[in-house]
């Protein structure tokens, strides 16, 4: 499921916080607990790359390149806004 239907379906269901790790179904956090996401495969590599390369600006994408890591923020276009903490482990 792409990243933007995730962070979608995040407004719709009122939950706080979504969880990207690479080999893992998304994670999501509802009434305080976490919670994988029921019937979406695990995130790839090159999926959740892409995914983050969408969303982020092309100077904010260069910096987490160089950086390794990046806080910034995402609007959807029903102008929900999201912290973003993206980095490499």
């Amino acid at each position: 499921m792409p990243l933007i239907d995730l962070l979608a379906m995040m407004v719709k269901e009122q939950l706080s916080d979504l969880h990207c790790l690479v080999g893992l179904p998304p994670t999501i956090r509802k009434n305080g607990k976490l919670h994988a996401i029921a019937d979406v495969m695990a995130i790839t590599t090159n999926g959740l790359a892409n995914d983050i390369k969408s969303i982020l600006s092309p100077e904010v994408h260069a910096r987490y390149i160089q950086e390794r890591t990046v806080d910034t923020s995402y609007t959807l276009p029903d102008g929900s806004r999201f912290r973003l903490n993206v980095y490499f482990e």
